[in-house]
């Protein structure tokens, strides 16, 4: 077995990511895990990278956004036992008729690849170090104002195969126990 598989989860369920997988599943999809000790020795658990399907054009999700969640370039959770809580009402992800059809291809193509298996080899994670931004710096601060730690960024697009890939940026603070993820397309 090979060092990264005893760090690297690809394509977990929603249940060993998500403390109420049933509610966010339709409109999350989780990509790879990471056991946290892999960044820091003395940190414990995992963070899990996840596409998500925010409606950019949707106006009635805006209202459900707030300072930790930011429609089509910033996801947050707090992590409870281990898993994922998201830091938004769940509206935030309620899309409009026309975004429809996209979110309907995204779940096949998300299906295919987890039934498909796809190989790590394939897959290019970068883990510490400093992130290198598509768009620009975007380094979130946690409630305390702090800069967080960062942990890696990854391709949607290594993954499965969707409209939109995304290069996802992933961020901890173990004072808040908090996740943040920001997304960023070229």
């Amino acid at each position: 077995m090979s060092i990264r598989s005893h760090y690297l989860q690809k394509l977990p369920p929603h249940s060993d990511v998500f403390v109420d997988p049933a509610a966010i599943a339709p409109w999350t999809f989780p990509l790879i895990s990471l056991a946290l000790k892999k960044v820091n020795p003395l940190w414990a658990g995992s963070v899990t990278w996840v596409y998500s399907l925010e409606d950019p054009y949707a106006l009635a999700a805006a209202e459900h956004a707030n300072d930790l969640c930011m429609l089509d370039m910033q996801l947050s959770f707090h992590l409870e036992d281990g898993k994922y809580r998201f830091a938004a009402d769940l509206g935030f992800f309620e899309p409009s008729a026309s975004w429809l059809p996209h979110v309907e291809a995204v779940r096949a193509s998300y299906a295919q690849a987890c039934e498909a298996g796809r190989s790590l080899a394939k897959t290019d994670l970068r883990f510490g170090g400093r992130p290198k931004w598509t768009q620009g710096d975007a380094t979130p601060r946690d409630p305390s104002g702090k800069t967080m730690h960062f942990i890696g960024q990854a391709y949607s697009g290594d993954f499965f195969e969707t409209l939109a890939a995304k290069d996802l940026f992933l961020f901890y603070s173990p004072e808040h126990a908090l996740v943040t993820q920001i997304t960023q397309i070229t």
